[in-house]
């Protein structure tokens, strides 16, 4: 098994992939190798080709999809931002009444 080369700094994660599924994979790099003869990935290697560089918008309307979910009308996805505080209510200044309000005159 040759180990895809990962630019650093790297998250190792293990997933549980079901059997079909690994096998499609498998299956995959067969054809991949009938065409591309020795330069073909491995399994490992186009598993990990799947899940690097993908964007934010497409692993979210990918995954909407698969869910039966609509994708149409979906707002823009942006990287969240933090949000800032809102600005204090401003109380106005309360000035002293003219003095004829007052009943002095």
């Amino acid at each position: 098994m040759k180990v895809p080369k990962v630019p650093q700094p790297a998250v190792r994660i293990v997933i549980d992939l079901p059997l079909r599924d690994f096998t499609a994979f498998a299956e995959a790099t067969e054809h991949l190798a009938r065409k591309m003869g020795r330069r073909a990935p491995d399994v490992f290697a186009l598993v990990v080709h799947q899940l690097r560089r993908r964007d934010i918008r497409g692993l979210t309307e990918e995954y909407l999809e698969s869910a039966g979910w609509p994708v149409e009308g979906t707002k823009p996805i942006r990287p969240r931002k933090p949000r800032k505080a809102p600005p204090a209510p401003t109380v106005p200044e309360l000035a002293d009444p003219p003095a004829s309000a007052l009943g002095r005159n």
